[in-house]
C-alpha cells in the first residue's frame, strides 16, 4: 500500500525508520535507500525529498506502527517480525 500510494522505490521504503515519518506535518523524509543490504544515500539530489503523506499512505503507516513502533526500522526482516494473534 505505502509503495503504491507513494511512489517510493522498494530500497527507500526498506531503508525507512519511524524518525523519516511526521504524522504531524503528513510527510515521509527521503534521503537514504537500502542496495546490497548497505545504508545508503538516494541515487540523485532530486531522489531525496519529502512526501506528502495521503490517506491511504497514512493508513498503512499506522497499521504499520501497531507492529513495529518499538523498532527503528518500519519494515522488518522476517527474523524479527512480530507474531501478532
Amino acid at each position: 500500500m505505502l509503495m503504491y500510494s507513494t511512489g517510493m522505490r522498494p530500497g527507500e521504503i526498506i531503508a525507512l525508520t519511524w524518525c523519516d515519518i511526521d504524522f504531524n506535518k503528513k510527510q515521509i523524509n527521503i534521503y537514504k535507500t537500502i542496495v546490497n543490504k548497505k545504508i545508503g544515500p538516494v541515487k540523485t539530489k532530486s531522489s531525496k525529498r519529502k512526501i506528502d503523506m495521503l490517506p491511504l499512505s497514512k493508513l498503512a503507516l499506522k497499521e504499520q506502527y501497531k507492529i513495529t513502533s518499538d523498532y527503528e526500522f518500519i519494515l522488518l526482516a522476517p527474523q524479527k517480525a512480530i507474531l501478532v494473534s
